[in-house]
């Protein structure tokens, strides 16, 4: 079997049968060793899936519970270009290998965890453009942008080590 089959079939989309969005980032990532360390099931949800509402609707990408959320309006206002999305898609599967205590580790801590996918694929400087978006779209947001600030300079001290 191969590596993009297990990836392909370990992700469930809950209302439509593809994305093509995550059949072209498997397509082009499916067989990155790194990515065969994920287990669980995947579930990936929109606007207007069952599981939409446990997720904030102005995000274009989200991780909670197994789950990713993902919201193309959100992309194509933010403007993200493919790359940058699948940069973020690395970044929420992230979280499925990061080992820290959801319960017991910051927040913060855990999306820099995440960011090593993405880094580590060599999607950093995506990843890192697509948080200057974020903040571009959210500039009253202190808490916000101080976060996306502090993750992109950690994805450039990490891409140092790869």
């Amino acid at each position: 079997t191969s590596i993009f089959h297990d990836l392909m079939t370990m992700i469930e989309f809950v209302h439509n049968p593809e994305i093509q969005l995550f059949t072209e980032f498997i397509n082009e990532f499916g067989s990155e060793p790194v990515l065969q360390q994920i287990t669980e099931k995947i579930r990936v949800v929109v606007p207007g899936d069952k599981f939409a509402g446990m997720f904030d609707k102005e995000d274009a990408f989200e991780y909670n519970f197994k789950t990713i959320w993902y919201n193309k309006e959100k992309v194509d206002q933010l403007g993200l270009s493919q790359s940058e999305c699948f940069a973020c898609i690395s970044h929420e599967l992230g979280h499925f290998l990061d080992p820290s205590d959801r319960w017991a580790t910051p927040q913060q801590t855990r999306e820099i965890n995440a960011d090593q996918l993405a880094v580590e694929l060599g999607l950093g400087k995506s990843l890192q453009t697509a948080l200057d978006k974020l903040i571009n779209d959210n500039p009253d947001n202190q808490e916000l942008v101080e976060g996306m600030q502090d993750r992109i300079y950690s994805i450039s001290n990490q891409a140092r080590s790869f």
